[in-house]
């Protein structure tokens, strides 16, 4: 007959142990996860307290340049000068040219090549802002006394331009006229998260050599009113941080 041998588990851990040898299974740690830590990176901005060059209306991802004016009917312009983090940066001198005395009513053009204004945006918050003209001194004789009572300053078609770097929401331009009695006007609006960066509005039209007047900016004078001399105006340009 066989015979069959059974050793129960609990026989064989006493006989281990009598040896002194331990029965308990070793395993590898389980844990494979990585410990993850993290670290920061600060970068800080002042506000801009300096003023913004005028950029070049024909590219704007160029300055302006002195020496080579994209102007010539405004060379000497170095812009407004005006500092901090919103700023009008340029805004462009009107000529309309030399005519002769006439007394029906005309409408002139200006001889300006791409005349434009400039307005930079570099506030933390967009608030939006808005840019508005008027007429404050109508066109007055050199004489300091004869003034072209009634006229109307056009301002139209303007293209919206800025650096290509900048991908912010553009401002809304708006056609213009400014009458001699004063009354501003709104050309610039950019709401809250519209128009930060540098923008320009150019009235495109014009040519290098005058020859070619710029029919986006006209001036009316009615009849009668003008004498042999010249004639100048003041546009008062205001730049507020409360968009319409």
């Amino acid at each position: 007959m066989k015979k069959i041998s059974i050793v129960s588990l609990t026989s064989v851990s006493a006989v281990l142990l009598s040896l002194g040898l331990s029965t308990a299974t070793t395993f590898a740690d389980a844990s494979t996860t990585p410990e993850a830590s993290t670290s920061t990176a600060v970068i800080t901005f002042d506000p801009n307290s300096g003023s913004t060059d005028p950029l070049n209306p024909d590219d704007p991802n160029k300055p302006q340049d002195p020496n080579n004016p994209s102007d010539p009917a405004d060379p000497d312009n170095p812009g407004t000068g005006n500092k901090g983090p919103l700023s009008l940066d340029y805004v462009s001198n009107i000529v309309f040219g030399t005519h002769e005395v006439n007394g029906s009513e005309e409408t002139f053009n200006a001889i300006n090549r791409n005349p434009y204004v400039q307005v930079s945006d570099t506030r933390a918050n967009a608030d939006g802002w808005n840019l508005t003209a008027a007429m404050t001194t109508p066109f007055t004789g050199a004489d300091g006394k004869s003034k072209l009572a009634g006229t109307v300053m056009n301002w139209k078609n303007g293209t919206i331009k800025a650096p290509s770097a900048n991908a912010n929401p553009a401002p809304t331009a708006t056609d213009i006229a400014l009458d001699a009695d004063g009354t501003a006007v709104t050309m610039l609006n950019a709401d809250a998260t519209k128009g930060q960066g540098t923008w320009l509005d150019v009235f495109e039209g014009g040519s290098q050599d005058l020859a070619t007047e710029n029919t986006n900016i006209s001036l009316t004078v009615p009849g009668g009113q003008a004498t042999a001399q010249k004639y100048q105006a003041e546009i008062t340009w205001t730049l507020s941080n409360a968009p319409k």
